[in-house]
């Protein structure tokens, strides 16, 4: 039995032995006053009849009566006033009326509390079983078994009711999540067909883009000389601490009518000239050394203002030609150094990739200590450099890819070209799409490797073109062209190797600290080939690395001399890190590569 079914139990119990009580105390009082009654009627009759005697005597006496009745009222309300006060019935009632009150005040309370602790109101049957028409209980059994047949009820619809309310949250929840998903799925769909959208008004933009220039070309329209003028700073002045210096840049760009495309050997003939250069008033030889090492920010302008002064003061021993144009107009330079009358010729150049402007600044240190030797009578090898260049030719090209150095020093606004500049802006919004470079554009086209049409000249040559991957389109890097040999450098190189008897190639890239060679040659072509990746691995201190072992993607320089053109070659990687390389490396870089143009001359002299 529970607590509250024994105390309801325990209620009843004392209320109706109260009830009980009451109720015999009342028939008591009741068999009492009757008795007391009963004794009392004769005495009152015969009082009223003495009474009734007394008055009519005292009426037939005036004024004397009057009194006797005044005085026989008096008794007569003392009388009534002192039964009322003796009369046990009256007794009875005071005491019986609270008691009553109070049987009527417990029912009413018994019967909230039944109301509250079920719910509902008790059926007539199960009254009549368990509580009479006084509120008492008569059957116990039955009055335990109700209760507990409510309050099991009643936990009952607690438990269906708390079960609904759980089914309700879950099924709140459900919905809910419902719509998050559909709502996540929306805002998908929609950034898909934006991006669509986008994606293709580029491709279509590019389209228009490219068959405009092309009409334009075809009608042989001409655009006017361009210059930008302006500030940029150095990123390396200061080393690797991010601090840098300001240097004010003028770059002149040719009119586009002057790019030249070339396609044989007899056109880059009509081409070779001695290149001319227009000196300002503050291009004025220094005293000692000519190109600065202070900074590896090295531009185009910079470069042929060295190269005029390096021919101002050795012109007997160096001649510079112009074998082309890059795609915005600038001149494609061959520093010759050299017998020019010997059959042998070897081609080694430099900044391919327009990040890599640090090793035109190598390139042209490289020159001056050459051509500083010859003067001086410098010796490698046990010989001087001024015989070792009586059998072969050097063509030193310092900056193979200009137009791309300066999108790497000075942004795409350096492109005068307007076609090509917003090609460049159309490749950095491609490129961002694709989660390929920084969506910063200044950060973005500092690490530009590509030409100013977007193409990696790398991967331009026409060996294993069909089969290089690279990227799909224009791009900062790895965008193989249209077709092999597609861009205006790459045809340059190509028609000066046709030009001249090449038995040798070097290309200067970073980095990496690494001699790339073994790019599938076979027989003898194979042995010169390592024999000399160990003699520029032996003077640099760099490593040997199988073009092959590594999975180098082809169509680069390189393959194709030796593959192509059969043709001994090797490629340089100076430097550590990501580029651009800062001057902090640049002693380390010099000091490594400091005697390879005199080696790479003397062996090829001797074979």
């Amino acid at each position: 039995m529970s607590e509250e079914i024994r105390f309801k139990y325990l209620e009843e119990l004392e209320r109706s032995e109260a009830l009980d009580d009451a109720q015999d105390t009342s028939r008591e009082r009741r068999r009492k006053r009757r008795s007391e009654e009963g004794s009392e009627r004769p005495k009152k009759k015969g009082r009223a009849k003495s009474d009734s005697r007394g008055k009519s005597r005292e009426e037939s006496s005036g004024n004397t009566v009057r009194k006797n009745k005044r005085g026989s009222g008096a008794e007569q309300t003392e009388k009534k006033r002192k039964k009322k006060s003796s009369d046990p019935e009256r007794s009875v009632r005071n005491i019986s009326a609270p008691e009553k009150r109070n049987s009527s005040r417990r029912r009413a309370e018994r019967t909230e509390t039944v109301r509250r602790t079920s719910g509902r109101r008790k059926t007539s049957d199960n009254r009549r079983r368990s509580v009479d028409s006084g509120g008492r209980v008569t059957d116990w059994d039955a009055f335990l078994e109700e209760t507990a047949r409510l309050e099991a009820e009643e936990s009952r619809r607690a438990e269906r009711e708390s079960r609904e309310r759980k089914n309700r949250r879950s099924n709140a929840a459900e919905r809910r999540e419902r719509e998050e998903k559909a709502r996540r799925a929306n805002i998908i769909r929609i950034v898909s067909i934006l991006a669509g959208v986008i994606v293709l008004f580029l491709v279509v933009r590019t389209v228009i883009h490219v068959v405009t220039s092309h009409g334009k070309k075809d009608a042989g329209t001409e655009s006017t000389e361009t210059t930008y003028t302006g500030i940029v700073t150095s990123p390396n002045n200061s080393g690797s601490n991010g601090t840098g210096n300001e240097t004010s840049a003028d770059v002149t760009v040719a009119p586009t009518s002057s790019v030249v495309s070339i396609d044989s050997a007899e056109q880059l003939t009509t081409l070779f000239e001695d290149w001319e250069y227009t000196p300002s008033e503050t291009d004025i030889a220094p005293e000692g050394d000519i190109v600065p090492t202070t900074d590896t920010f090295y531009s185009h302008d910079m470069m042929k203002r060295d190269l005029y002064l390096l021919r101002e003061r050795y012109p007997d021993t160096m001649s510079i030609l112009r074998f082309g144009y890059s795609a915005d107009g600038r001149d494609l330079l061959d520093v010759v150094i050299g017998n020019p009358d010997a059959q042998k010729d070897v081609i080694i150049q430099y900044s391919m990739h327009a990040r890599e402007y640090v090793n035109s600044l190598l390139a042209m240190k490289q020159i001056e200590e050459l051509l500083k030797g010859m003067s001086n009578g410098t010796q490698y090898n046990g010989a001087a450099y001024s015989d070792i260049l009586q059998d072969v030719r050097l063509h030193l090209i310092p900056m193979m890819n200009p137009d791309g150095v300066m999108i790497a020093l000075y942004g795409f606004d350096a492109i005068g070209n307007e076609t090509i500049r917003n090609g460049l802006y159309e490749c950095w919004q491609s490129d961002i799409l694709l989660g390929k470079g920084d969506p910063d554009i200044a950060a973005y086209y500092q690490r530009w490797k590509a030409n100013a049409r977007c193409v990696d000249l790398n991967r331009n040559f026409d060996c294993g073109w069909e089969t290089t991957v690279g990227t799909t389109q224009p791009s900062c890097s790895r965008y193989k062209g249209e077709s092999a040999a597609s861009e205006p450098e790459t045809k340059a190189l190509v028609a000066l190797k046709d030009a001249i008897n090449c038995v040798g190639q070097i290309a200067y890239h970073s980095e990496g600290e690494l001699v790339y060679w073994d790019y599938g040659s076979l027989g003898d072509l194979h042995v010169v080939d390592e024999q000399l990746a160990d003699l520029v691995s032996g003077i640099t201190g760099y490593k040997k690395e199988s073009t092959i072992s590594s999975n180098q993607e082809t169509a680069g320089c390189s393959d194709y001399f030796i593959l192509k053109c059969a043709i001994p070659s090797i490629t340089i990687e100076t430097g550590v890190g990501e580029c651009p390389i800062y001057i902090d490396q640049w002693d380390a870089i010099w000091n490594q590569n400091a005697q390879v143009l005199p080696a790479v001359a003397q062996f090829f002299a001797q074979q």
